[in-house]
């Protein structure tokens, strides 16, 4: 019903990117710097434990992951690198990032 939206333009804007990269070099300086070192490590730590929790099921990487464990025909249609990619190559591409990433932590622990 009606006509079609259509987009007529698009305005570029960098006064966010400029004030949060202003708020960051912010932070470098001695009273802010003083400030954050108040805060406990295990403090930050946890939060980007958390953060790193709440988002491991949205990458990429976890999802094919799964997908390896799934019967081809129950994978998700929305997700492009379903559609363009055979299934065997997401796969072989997957094993090497697990093997990557299991070298990574061995050289980590080392």
């Amino acid at each position: 019903p009606g006509e079609k939206p259509k987009i007529e333009g698009a305005y570029e804007q960098r006064l966010t990117n400029i004030l949060i990269h202003t708020l960051i070099a912010l932070s470098l300086t001695p009273p802010f710097a003083w400030l954050l070192r108040q805060i406990p490590i295990a403090v930050v730590m946890g939060v980007f434990l958390y953060l790193g929790f709440c988002n491991i099921l949205t990458l990429q990487f976890t999802q094919r992951c799964i997908l390896m464990l799934v019967p081809p025909k129950h994978h998700p249609d929305d997700a492009p690198y379903v559609r363009h990619v055979n299934t065997i190559r997401m796969h072989i591409y997957t094993v090497i990032q697990v093997i990557c990433f299991g070298i990574l932590i061995v050289f980590k622990m080392t």
